[in-house]
C-alpha cells in the first residue's frame, strides 16, 4: 500500500493505519495519516507541484493567411507589441507560432499585414483596454 507523508513522498505501508482517510482515488491504495496533509498538499501549498497556478506552457497559434506579406501575434503577453512575435509562413498558407504562457485568460489577436484579426477558433472575445475587440484563450 502507498501512502504520502508530510515531506510529500511515498512510502511502502504494510497495514494502513485505521484512522486513515482515502484520496479521491478509489483502487490505488493511497492513504493519508492526518487530514492536516491533506489540507496542505491540496489547499494551502502554493508550491504544490499539482497547481496549474504559475506554471508556463508553450501555446500553439495558427492563422490561415496564404496572400499575406507578414503576420504578427500580438496579446496581453507582450504588452500588444506589433512586432515582438513574429509568425512563421508555412507553404500551405498558414501561419505559426509556439508561445510560453502562463497559467490564467489571455487576450490577443493576429495582425495580418497590419490589420487586426480575431482567432475564429478562439475560447470567445472581449474587448481590451482600447476598446477593441481580442480574442480569448485560457491556459491551464
Amino acid at each position: 500500500m502507498v501512502a504520502f507523508t508530510s515531506s510529500h513522498r511515498f512510502e511502502q505501508i504494510q497495514n494502513p493505519p485505521s484512522q486513515s482517510c482515502s484520496v479521491l482515488k478509489p483502487g490505488r491504495g493511497i492513504w493519508l495519516n492526518d487530514i492536516s496533509i491533506m489540507k496542505t498538499m491540496f489547499y494551502k501549498n502554493s508550491s504544490n507541484p499539482f497547481m496549474a497556478k504559475g506554471t508556463i506552457k508553450p501555446v500553439h497559434f495558427h492563422c490561415i493567411a496564404p496572400a499575406a506579406e507578414s503576420v504578427y501575434l500580438v496579446g496581453d503577453f507582450n504588452l500588444w507589441n506589433p512586432t515582438s512575435h513574429p509568425m512563421r509562413r508555412r507553404e500551405d498558407g498558414w501561419w505559426d507560432i509556439e508561445v510560453l504562457l502562463r497559467h490564467g485568460h489571455h487576450q490577443y489577436r493576429f495582425l495580418v499585414d497590419d490589420n487586426p484579426v480575431l482567432d475564429p477558433k478562439s475560447i470567445g472575445t472581449a474587448l481590451n483596454e482600447s476598446n477593441e475587440p481580442v480574442s480569448l484563450m485560457a491556459v491551464s
